[in-house]
């Protein structure tokens, strides 16, 4: 932990569009590993895409829906987890 986070993290205002969708997620969630390749293949960003990409329509929770499935099929359901896995998706509708 840092006492003064000023010097590490810098705030930016984003203008967002009524419809835009806003995907926060950490780093054990593209550096998750296959379940038969746990020094291997990474779940990565390019399956990260695919995941928000698949689902007809794309609200909040349908996006979430699907990555978190592929994210578990990737991983196996019995999978051993290294790292947080945190995944945070949002819809604006406006003021």
């Amino acid at each position: 932990m840092v006492r003064d986070i000023t010097k590490v993290v810098e705030e930016k205002k984003i203008p967002l569009d009524i419809g835009d969708v806003v995907i926060l997620y950490t780093d054990g969630i593209s550096e998750a590993r296959h379940r038969s390749e746990q020094n291997g293949m990474l779940f990565g960003t390019d399956r990260i895409i695919e995941s928000i990409m698949k689902p007809t329509e794309k609200t909040a929770q349908n996006i979430f829906n699907q990555l978190t499935i592929d994210l578990s099929a990737f991983m196996g359901y019995k999978h051993k987890q290294y790292d947080d896995i945190t995944l945070i998706v949002t819809r604006f509708v406006g003021q």
